[in-house]
């Protein structure tokens, strides 16, 4: 009974005289090679199994350009393939040595030998080409938010871990979902390219972490600076006026003048106060209804320009932004950030994927989809969601809680990841059963590595 075995292979051994040559070997004896020939014989191999080396064939196998790709070596012709050599009286006399129709018949099989290596070969390169092209164009996507940078890729090893663990999970609900190795490939794909269409989402939307942008902020503050100059204009012409009417030196006119100064005191501190509640409502952590009074009291107020109109401070779109209750979307930002999952779509289909990647773009497709319906694109329900997208909805998930410090949140412990995403099963939102494997299993403890 053949095994295989891994030899090392010498600088001068028969193997590596055979692939630097390209030459065929032929030898009748291991044991009486010439000690002038460029190659010898090890006998390491035959002392560590019990064995006894005699005849020897060794080919190159070379591809379709003559380049050697491998060693094809067969040992020990045998007067009947059926004997068993045990012992060295078996070897001296049924072994023998190769012939020339034995050589022609091996020649036959390195030469398809040598072409399927090269097959494999290129098969494996393709892949590496395909793999590195997916990771390059993950990595592209992230480099637009660095905030999120690795996400895809820890989703990816989180994915294959909780497929792994489903796979191999014998339990009733799960015994009947199994991944071969093309199908777990095709969950890595799909889940290193789930966020893809990112690249059609706004680079100010998709990085936008407080409830109004940096540039709408900028022009809110100086709307404040402009109405406390015009305040201050104004107090400053009505002393004027004071004193080109009255007395400078007079009780009534230093009592004037107090009240002028005051209540523009009462009114730069009544500025400052509302900049500090923008402030404050403008991170997404704080809702509307910790702000509302002092919100609605903003929308309310207004100031003298310098041509005497009556202008106010808070502009309604920026009103609403404020006013979120949640997060730092608006409705229609929000909206454009879904609709990255319907560009990755348009975008993996138009990839001629082969017949054992071909739901990829499907598998993609559904992973912000919910039990329930409440997810999107589509709203569709569980039966509708293949059990790929439904396991990476919670690796999805996971990693966006427990992720580095977002400008916009900051990272949970596992713990309080965990029960987040039990509550969501408890609610019908998520697979309870997928997310039991997932927290049993500890797909979750993936090794950190550079991408």
């Amino acid at each position: 009974r053949s095994q295989a075995q891994k030899t090392l292979v010498g600088e001068h051994s028969i193997a590596s005289y055979v692939c630097n040559t390209g030459e065929l070997l032929n030898i009748d004896n291991a044991y009486n090679i010439p000690k002038d020939a460029p190659y010898h014989f090890n006998p390491a191999s035959d002392r560590s199994l019990g064995y006894h080396t005699l005849s020897m064939l060794t080919l190159p196998l070379k591809d379709k350009n003559d380049k050697v790709v491998g060693v094809l070596q067969l040992i020990n012709r045998k007067t009947d393939h059926n004997t068993i050599l045990k012992t060295m009286t078996d070897f001296g006399r049924k072994v023998l040595p190769f012939d020339e129709q034995s050589q022609q018949i091996a020649l036959a099989l390195a030469g398809q030998a040598g072409v399927a290596i090269e097959n494999g070969l290129l098969y494996a390169d393709i892949e590496n080409l395909f793999e590195g092209f997916i990771k390059a164009s993950v990595l592209a996507i992230e480099a637009r938010d660095p905030s999120t940078a690795g996400h895809s890729f820890r989703v990816a090893e989180y994915t294959e871990n909780l497929a792994r663990a489903v796979d191999h999970n014998d339990s009733r609900i799960h015994k009947n979902i199994l991944f071969n190795t093309e199908q777990m490939r095709e969950i890595r794909y799909a889940a290193l390219l789930h966020d893809f269409g990112k690249v059609g989402v706004r680079e100010n939307v998709l990085v936008k972490a407080k409830k109004l942008h940096p540039q709408r902020l900028e022009l809110l503050q100086q709307r404040f600076c402009y109405a406390r100059a015009c305040i201050e204009r104004d107090a400053f012409r009505k002393i004027l006026t004071l004193q080109s009417e009255g007395n400078p030196g007079d009780k009534e006119f230093s009592r004037e003048r107090k009240i002028i100064e005051d209540t523009l005191n009462g009114e730069c501190n009544r500025l400052q106060n509302y900049l500090r509640m923008v402030l404050t409502a403008n991170e997404p952590t704080v809702s509307y209804e910790e702000i509302e009074h002092q919100l609605n009291e903003l929308t309310e107020y207004t100031f003298p320009d310098e041509t005497g109109e009556t202008t106010t401070l808070l502009h309604d779109f920026e009103f609403a932004d404020l006013s979120l209750s949640k997060g730092s979307l608006n409705p229609s930002e929000r909206e454009e950030i879904e609709s990255h999952v319907s560009h990755t779509f348009a975008f993996l289909q138009l990839i001629p994927w082969t017949s054992n990647l071909s739901m990829l773009p499907d598998i993609a497709h559904a992973h912000h989809e919910k039990l329930d319906g409440s997810g999107y694109p589509r709203g569709i329900v569980a039966e509708e969601i293949p059990v790929q997208s439904k396991i990476m909805t919670i690796t999805d998930i996971y990693d966006a809680l427990t992720a580095g410090d977002r400008p916009y949140k900051k990272a949970l412990p596992m713990e309080k990841a965990v029960d987040i995403l039990s509550m969501e099963a408890k609610a019908g939102k998520i697979d309870k059963d997928l997310l039991k494997v997932f927290i049993e299993s500890k797909s979750f403890q993936i090794e950190p590595a550079a991408h």
